[in-house]
């Protein structure tokens, strides 16, 4: 695999495999044996995939490629096609997002991370994904709001966080603490192993 997800809860797993245009599968765990319900092909390999909360959706972050793919189908007698949604646009259409993450609780806001060190906030609004009326007409889709921050940190590589504060990881080393005050994000503290690029970052209770 190049990366994957698990919602251990929900019972929901997502698998990306590491050849340059993967497939991204979709697996129910509660079944007797694990089940495949869903599938879709990537354009490239991805950095990173993440799970909202609620496993309703997940996020895909690569070189040129941010999508959000519906996660919440059920178990069926034949694997589906998931529907995307391309985040990505205008200015960004090029990013290298490096890794993303869902707020923990509503609204399931999005923070993606690029590699240069722009923090993109997707509003929960934008997920939403292509579907048919009842006369076969695509319905239209609302606009994807995006605010993005600069964090003047360097290059970074990963993002995690909970329902207080965002940790970003870079790739000198450090790792900043950002909260949000109001409608601004501040970082308020940082620490590092100098000459140690982070490569991943969790974060519990008590500690990270």
């Amino acid at each position: 695999f190049s990366c994957l997800d698990l919602n251990y809860k929900a019972g929901k797993l997502i698998t990306i495999g590491n050849d340059l245009t993967p497939f991204l599968l979709l697996w129910d765990l509660t079944q007797p044996r694990p089940a495949c319900i869903g599938y879709y092909h990537l354009p490239s390999k991805p950095d990173h995939v993440y799970f909202s909360t609620d496993t309703n959706f997940a996020i895909v972050s690569g070189s040129k490629l941010l999508k959000a793919v519906d996660t919440s189908i059920s178990y069926a007698s034949q694997p589906t096609v998931l529907r995307t949604r391309n985040f990505n646009i205008g200015k960004y259409k090029s990013a290298h997002f490096v890794s993303s993450a869902v707020a923990a609780k509503p609204p399931y806001n999005i923070y993606s991370l690029t590699e240069n060190g722009t923090l993109c906030i997707i509003d929960s609004t934008s997920v939403a994904f292509p579907s048919k009326s009842k006369n076969g007409t695509i319905r239209s889709l609302p606009p994807v709001l995006m605010t993005p921050i600069n964090l003047n940190s360097g290059d970074t590589s990963s993002i995690v966080l909970d329902r207080k504060i965002i940790l970003v990881g870079t790739t000198s080393g450090s790792i900043l603490a950002i909260k949000k005050d109001g409608e601004e994000h501040k970082i308020f503290g940082s620490f590092s192993s100098e000459g140690k690029k982070v490569l991943a970052i969790g974060i519990a209770n008590r500690i990270i």
